[in-house]
């Protein structure tokens, strides 16, 4: 049989609660459920039986081909954007507010950024090598007195240092990105926070091409020169306006970040 896809699901021993099933295997992550039994999640098939209509363990895990229980969903061409903002994804799962989303990103990219500049050591010598010939010209410049000119931003090492560092950035950051969230559906920083990525339908699995659209309409877009600025302070604003909580690259990729309860 094949193994579900990773999702909340009815837990098998405690109806009133969803337990996040990783494809592998249960996890600890749990919260309790905010809408009714029978508004979309099924119902315990029989006393004892630890199973629900179509949503079972099989093999230690729910039936496969079957998400987590289905609520309502907005349908096509419904704004989500200004109304009041939800709390819950349609199967109940609580989403993750707008800080711990922000303070998660500066942390990722900080371990990207890291990452980046240890893979590109050769391009991060360069520019520690003509940063200190800087400083040291200006230093012997202030004590004769004479004017020296700066030529720090057009030193072509380090713009051809620059470059190979951003460059090297952006491919660290898709690895990261593609690897965490196939594997963990959260990168660390998410993980340390508590929060995770899924698909706003429910029963949907991240998959790879998913995943990279969420990268491209991220790190990707942010990357683009003159506009990259601007579009990434609208996309880790947007969350603030959107009723879903989701910012421009979830919209792209149809994901939203949740923080389950345990």
């Amino acid at each position: 049989m094949t193994s579900p896809a990773p999702g909340w699901y009815p837990d098998p021993h405690v109806p009133q609660l969803m337990r996040w099933w990783d494809g592998t295997a249960w996890t600890e992550d749990t919260y309790e459920r905010t809408i009714p039994l029978d508004a979309g999640l099924g119902t315990p098939a029989g006393p004892g039986s630890g199973a629900t209509p179509g949503v079972q363990r099989a093999g230690g895990g729910p039936a496969s081909g079957h998400g987590t229980g289905l609520g309502a969903t907005h349908g096509p061409g419904v704004s989500t954007v200004g109304a009041g903002s939800l709390a819950v994804t349609d199967d109940g799962v609580p989403l993750a507010g707008w800080g711990r989303r922000a303070l998660a990103r500066v942390l990722d990219g900080v371990v990207v950024s890291m990452i980046a500049l240890l893979v590109a050591f050769p391009a991060t010598a360069d520019v520690l090598d003509v940063l200190r010939s800087q400083v040291t010209e200006g230093l012997q410049a202030a004590q004769t007195g004479a004017d020296t000119p700066s030529t720090l931003l057009v030193d072509p090492r380090l713009v051809t240092a620059a470059g190979v560092i951003s460059l090297t950035r952006l491919l660290v950051s898709l690895v990261y990105e593609m690897g965490f969230l196939l594997w963990r559906q959260a990168t660390p920083a998410k993980l340390l926070l508590g929060l995770r990525v899924r698909r706003w339908t429910p029963g949907e699995r991240l998959v790879p091409t998913v995943v990279a659209r969420r990268w491209l309409a991220s790190e990707a877009a942010w990357s683009v020169p003159q506009v990259g600025t601007v579009y990434n302070i609208v996309d880790v604003l947007w969350p603030l306006r959107d009723v879903r909580r989701q910012a421009l690259h979830d919209k792209f990729a149809g994901t939203c970040v949740v923080r389950p309860l345990r």
